[in-house]
């Protein structure tokens, strides 16, 4: 609500790009012309996080530590490989990160993970030039956040920072020569949906 009222004060409205599945978004003005801006949202728990492009974008937050067994039905073969060759100990948080990159994907397909999730290929997505961004965000229920991007020729550059003000933490990334931003937000109280 708080990135509409933003839009629409700039006289913006948000209408979905192509189909009406979750992800790839993109800013429209007043006289329905697309402007080239596109964004994703996701939150979880007491976080939101909103990425902002110039090209098709997903974002996604997910809990730091999901169980191998929620999700491994929901993996690839090479992706269930990928996750059994790592230590124990990091098992949970490697699940973390696949399944955030797999709902960023989603995103950027504009399918959301509504279609078979074994079916959204990080190996593949990465050979035909998606890249991702990961992250992890501390606070009172930490989680790993994931960016889906389209890869560029010149190799990009990722600035982090965050700050504190009134109870919340906020963390803003943003990259050059691609033009993306993202900031995320960690309230003191749990959002209800």
């Amino acid at each position: 609500l708080m990135l509409r009222s933003i839009l629409q004060k700039r006289s913006l409205f948000l209408q979905m790009e192509g189909n009406t599945a979750p992800g790839n978004q993109q800013a429209v003005d007043r006289a329905g012309s697309i402007c080239p801006v596109f964004f994703s949202v996701s939150y979880f728990s007491t976080k939101i996080a909103v990425a902002i492009s110039d090209q098709s974008i997903g974002i996604d937050l997910a809990p730091l530590r999901i169980p191998w067994k929620e999700i491994q039905d929901h993996l690839s073969l090479r992706e269930r490989y990928d996750i059994e060759t790592y230590r124990s100990d990091l098992t949970a948080e490697v699940c973390a990160i696949k399944w955030a990159n797999k709902e960023a994907l989603g995103k950027i397909l504009g399918t959301g993970i509504a279609l078979n999730p074994r079916k959204i290929c990080l190996e593949k997505a990465e050979q035909k030039g998606v890249s991702f961004l990961n992250f992890c965000i501390n606070g009172r229920e930490p989680c790993v956040a994931a960016i889906a991007y389209k890869r560029s020729p010149v190799r990009p550059t990722f600035n982090l920072e965050t700050t504190s003000s009134l109870g919340a933490n906020f963390s803003v990334v943003h990259s050059q020569p691609l033009r993306l931003f993202a900031f995320m937000i960690d309230f003191p109280e749990r959002m209800e949906a």
